[in-house]
């Protein structure tokens, strides 16, 4: 596989796709519909700079690294390299295990990652998944992979919101659905 080109930032890595079928106008109608969303006079504008990646297998894993993807979406499925997981190394992942199975490898492959020092950012995958809310299979699996309560609950909070750069001073916090 070869690796991708680089990728201006906004961009999303798709190895499925070359990067001359990228549609930049959906892109940026999403980024818009999401930031319309949320509530403008308490959030700031959603700037996209990262470059996720859906990378499942060994070799995609390693060329989205090569490539200069930051984030894996999702934890990828094969079994990973030593040199995979140190490519990885300062970047981040969004955990998503129970969306495609839970298996011992993507598991394993969590567990390596974060003690390379890849970031950990909890995901469902929504659409995979129909949790609505923390998901009790996902928080299971995180913790085979070695997270505590302490890592699961900043995974799900303070991480993704340091990780994004979100400032939420005024924001109201939802709690139990009210």
């Amino acid at each position: 596989i070869e690796p991708p080109a680089p990728v201006m930032k906004g961009q999303e890595i798709n190895l499925l796709l070359s990067q001359d079928k990228f549609d930049q106008s959906l892109w940026k109608s999403l980024r818009q519909q999401i930031h319309e969303r949320m509530h403008p006079e308490k959030l700031p504008p959603l700037h996209l700079t990262s470059r996720p990646v859906h990378a499942l297998t060994e070799a995609s894993a390693r060329a989205a690294a090569a490539g200069g993807a930051d984030i894996l979406a999702h934890t990828p499925v094969e079994p990973l390299s030593d040199a995979t997981v140190a490519a990885w190394r300062g970047r981040t992942v969004i955990s998503t295990l129970a969306a495609f199975g839970g298996s011992q490898a993507a598991i394993d492959n969590l567990r390596r990652l974060r003690a390379a020092g890849v970031t950990v950012l909890y995901g469902t995958d929504l659409g995979n998944t129909r949790d609505a809310g923390p998901s009790a299979d996902e928080v299971a699996l995180l913790r085979r992979a070695g997270l505590d309560d302490e890592a699961i609950t900043a995974a799900m909070t303070t991480t993704p919101i340091a990780f994004w750069g979100l400032d939420l001073a005024g924001a109201t916090v939802l709690a139990d659905g009210h």
